[in-house]
């Protein structure tokens, strides 16, 4: 399966953060594999992303999801040896990467932000993280319709769009 190029200038700030951090995180754990629990363990930490209060809106626990997103990432194939590991992106990472550009599109969006990403992992079929998420009532019809009504106006037409988003929280 051909890999995905990031297009790392089409991200905003906090989802090129949070690609790096899914990396790190799968390193950390001695995962082969980066996957879309990594990224959505990741997406679901930061407390100053538009994602809490979206996740809140739906009615989904995100400290229980995290707690769930640890768990499972606990549970993934290990490979320890010599050097540092460089994981690579799994075909479902990389899925969740494609889907999140399309969702960018979508909505006439110049970068790809957090709730893109998080927009890509629902997307996904057969997947924990995307399972993960609709036990707790999140899915991509009911994420895309709370980003909307909280998005109101703003597109992502510039790569801090999400402090954009903090302002009118506060």
């Amino acid at each position: 399966m051909a890999m995905m190029a990031v297009r790392w200038d089409e991200l905003t700030h906090k989802a090129k953060e949070a690609v790096q951090a899914a990396h790190y995180l799968a390193s950390r754990h001695g995962n082969p594999e980066v996957q879309p629990l990594h990224l959505l363990a990741v997406l679901l930490e930061d407390r100053e992303s538009i994602l809490p209060p979206v996740l809140s809106a739906m009615g989904a626990n995100r400290q229980a999801l995290l707690v769930e997103a640890r768990h499972q990432i606990e549970h993934l194939a290990e490979v320890w040896g010599g050097g540092a590991l460089k994981p690579a992106p799994s075909p479902a990472a990389t899925k969740v990467l494609e889907q999140a550009f399309a969702e960018a599109a979508a909505l006439n969006d110049a970068y790809v932000s957090t709730e893109h990403l998080m927009l890509g992992i629902l997307a996904l079929a057969d997947d924990p993280a995307q399972e993960l998420m609709e036990r707790q009532g999140a899915d991509h019809g009911a994420m895309l319709k709370a980003l909307l009504a909280m998005r109101g106006q703003p597109s992502e037409k510039q790569q801090s769009v999400e402090v954009h988003y903090q302002a009118l929280e506060r």
